[in-house]
């Protein structure tokens, strides 16, 4: 028996865990799943194996928000598929998840098929997808002894991990390019009690100087590398699954640059069809971006969405500004990143690849509140007389 799987035999008799083990997605090594390092010496990052049990529909059919705690978590809805047996008293929630999944005659026209739905991730406790990670990494973390908390972000998660982490009663501390974040997120986290630093450097350098400073230092790095921050983004597909009756729709639209939602949907998906809770696999869709299509992160996203026999689209900013438009006037709301998965589901149907009979679910990441991009100074200033207001609303 490896190291590995005794410390797996060890966590899961002490009950803390029912997870067997991280294995390297590049060379395969395993380590345990006690592990603060989720970084292969290879340089890949660490998936989590679970001993799963057999579980079925009406589990987590009955459950919602009036479930007790922490069942009424969108995430903590699926334990049993995101970390088998963890402690129910040990988890950090802000009841995150239970995200809407909406339909839109407007963006049905925007796209040219019938059955669109947006699954708005933007509307979690603190704006994002990241509040679904962070619970689940910030629950382990602390289960697991940690005493500091520290990541490198220059956007959603540092919201996410300053509010989790004050929820668990644990200092924080995030790294962000000094030429490059997004002040709103940043604000938050400062407003959460998270100990804020800018750094004169590029965003991968930022990375790397978290991962030496946890380290160096005995902290938890909580990054896009954190195997069990992508435990908890599989209950995104869980929950939207539950909301179609357990009915796979035909394509997933995902943004390209969330390289962790991309993997969790595959993985969630394989998870699904070998628990018997969908009898297909939709094909997933990424769209947007690649600054850096050879790192692990690149390569691991795309090799999940080749799994599904899915598509990936290059999205110019005018068709995402153009997306980001048409969420934005259907009363929804979203950054701009986020509309990347809009455009490239209407474009793919452009070009014929989704047929006018398919369904789409558009996942959006963000809010539009987390990085407003509309001028007030653009707004008419009049005076205060009628005649004026009738000219401005003219105009």
């Amino acid at each position: 028996m490896s190291a590995a799987r005794a410390a797996a035999l060890a966590a899961s008799q002490s009950g803390l865990a029912d997870v067997a083990l991280l294995r390297c997605t590049g060379c395969a090594a395993e380590a345990p799943a006690s592990s603060r390092d989720f970084e292969c010496a290879c340089g890949a990052p660490y998936d989590v194996e679970h001993a799963f049990r057999l579980v079925g529909r009406e589990t987590f059919d009955a459950r919602d928000l009036r479930s007790p705690a922490p069942h009424d978590s969108g995430v903590w809805r699926f334990l049993e598929l995101v970390y088998p047996r963890f402690p129910s008293e040990a988890v950090i929630s802000l009841r995150e998840g239970n995200t809407p999944l909406l339909a839109s005659p407007v963006l049905c026209e925007f796209v040219g098929i019938e059955q669109v739905k947006l699954k708005h991730e933007g509307l979690n406790p603190t704006g994002s997808f990241a509040d679904r990670g962070m619970t689940v990494a910030v629950s382990r973390a602390r289960a697991n002894g940690a005493r500091h908390l520290v990541c490198a972000s220059d956007g959603a998660a540092a919201a996410s991990l300053g509010a989790y982490a004050a929820r668990a009663a644990l200092p924080c501390t995030v790294l962000a390019p000094a030429a490059a974040h997004a002040p709103a997120k940043l604000a938050q986290a400062r407003a959460f009690g998270a100990h804020v630093v800018l750094v004169r450097a590029d965003s991968e350098r930022v990375r790397a100087l978290a991962r030496e400073l946890a380290q160096t230092e005995q902290l938890d790095l909580l990054d896009a590398c954190n195997p069990f921050g992508i435990e908890g983004h599989k209950s995104t597909l869980f929950e939207l699954l539950v909301q179609l009756a357990w009915r796979a729709p035909d394509w997933i639209a995902l943004a390209l640059e969330n390289f962790a939602h991309c993997c969790a949907f595959a993985k969630a998906l394989r998870e699904a069809r070998y628990l018997g809770l969908i009898d297909r696999l939709p094909r997933l869709l990424a769209a947007g971006s690649l600054r850096d299509p050879q790192s692990h992160g690149a390569r691991r996203a795309l090799s999940a969405i080749a799994e599904t026999r899915g598509e990936v689209l290059a999205i110019t900013p005018e068709q995402a500004a153009l997306a980001k438009l048409a969420i934005d006037r259907a009363g929804l709301g979203c950054d701009l990143a986020s509309a990347a998965p809009l455009a490239g589901a209407r474009e793919l149907a452009r070009r014929g690849g989704i047929g006018p009979e398919e369904s789409v679910v558009v996942v959006l990441d963000s809010h539009w509140l987390g990085a407003p991009s509309t001028s007030l100074a653009a707004l008419p200033t009049v005076a205060a007389e009628l005649g004026a207001l009738r000219s401005a609303r003219a105009d």
